[in-house]
């Protein structure tokens, strides 16, 4: 089997170190979106609800990541949606993600 580095070897972002991950690095933790654990990922999700970006390139994302998402997309003060841009690309969504 393939390893992600022989099938993509020209990903345009700086890939997490964890075995088999294409997902982008944020930031200053040193590994992306899905390989993020406790205040981590509380603080992406908390920059996520107050400016609308995510970046979630590449990631593996499961249901309990994507709740997590959805929980802290951006909100007015009345609790109706903001515009939010997550970022997507190369993403694969699975692991009982579910989408209503």
């Amino acid at each position: 089997m393939a390893s992600i580095d022989d099938r993509d070897p020209e990903l345009p972002w700086e890939r997490c170190p964890s075995p088999d991950c294409r997902g982008a690095v944020r930031g200053v933790y040193g590994s992306c979106l899905g390989h993020l654990d406790g205040p981590e990922l509380d603080k992406e999700l908390a920059r996520f609800s107050s400016e609308g970006r995510l970046d979630a390139r590449g990631v593996r994302i499961d249901n309990r990541l994507l709740e997590r998402i959805l929980a802290a997309a951006p909100r007015n003060a009345n609790g109706s949606s903001r515009p939010w841009r997550p970022d997507f690309t190369g993403a694969t969504f699975g692991d009982g993600a579910h989408f209503k």
